[in-house]
């Protein structure tokens, strides 16, 4: 039997959380769901690979049956999807070719962010001062961006967002923002993600843990507040 591993991150804002996920996972697979906070029913998604096939579902322990989709991909079929990612989004650029890319400061907070590893509280207040700073979009060739070590950035193409990053002086990465424009939007691992987004709206499952509860309402907008002045303190 594999170890299970679990990870708990808290989103803060000024010591008040405000909106927990987690992970938990095994050898073969892994399961995936917000943190709700005064109920006891259950709702996540799981991901897992069993006899050649990717198998995604959600579970909602206030159902009978318990799980409300499911979806299913032979491994094999992601031979293909590599073929489509490596034909339309590996890509060779011009010498004076430009993008945008992120400043240090948001990437390293980004990274602070992503860091994973037991329970986990982050503070969002750096992330949306980040955001703020005038300077978190850079102009600078893409080749350029290589050099200084492969900076993540983005271009846009009629009412297309594309992230970039570059891999080599002549070849870069460029795939759609939105997931459901690449190849990757096929999978049950993306499909399942947002169906599991979906499923919460339409069961109004947020609504009824203690995140909208009237109190911490009133305190997640005063803290809101305060990062605001606070940065905008901080611009002048």
């Amino acid at each position: 039997m594999s170890q299970r591993k679990k990870w708990d991150t808290n989103l803060m804002i000024r010591d008040i959380p405000f909106f927990g996920m987690w992970w938990s996972s095994r050898e073969f697979g892994g399961s995936f769901g917000i943190r709700m906070r005064g109920l006891s029913r259950n709702v996540h998604l799981t991901i897992v690979l069993r006899d050649g096939i990717l198998n995604c579902h959600i579970t909602d322990t206030a159902k009978k049956p318990e799980k409300v989709w499911e979806a299913n991909m032979p491994i094999c079929e992601f031979e293909t999807i590599s073929e489509e990612f490596l034909a339309t989004c590996v890509r060779r650029y011009y010498w004076f070719q430009r993008y945008y890319h992120f400043s240090d400061s948001l990437l390293e907070t980004l990274r602070v962010l992503g860091d994973s590893g037991g329970m986990r509280e982050y503070d969002v207040a750096p992330l949306y001062e980040a955001f703020l700073d005038e300077d978190i979009f850079v102009k600078k060739r893409i080749r350029k961006g290589f050099h200084e070590g492969q900076k993540i950035g983005f271009i846009s193409k009629g009412d297309d967002l594309f992230f970039v990053i570059s891999f080599s002086q002549k070849n870069m990465i460029i795939m759609n923002s939105d997931p459901k424009k690449t190849p990757f939007g096929r999978t049950p691992t993306f499909q399942g993600f947002l169906r599991y987004m979906d499923y919460l709206e339409e069961e109004r499952i947020l609504e009824q843990t203690d995140l909208l509860e009237p109190g911490k309402k009133k305190q997640i907008e005063a803290a809101f507040l305060s990062m605001l002045t606070e940065a905008e303190g901080k611009r002048d």
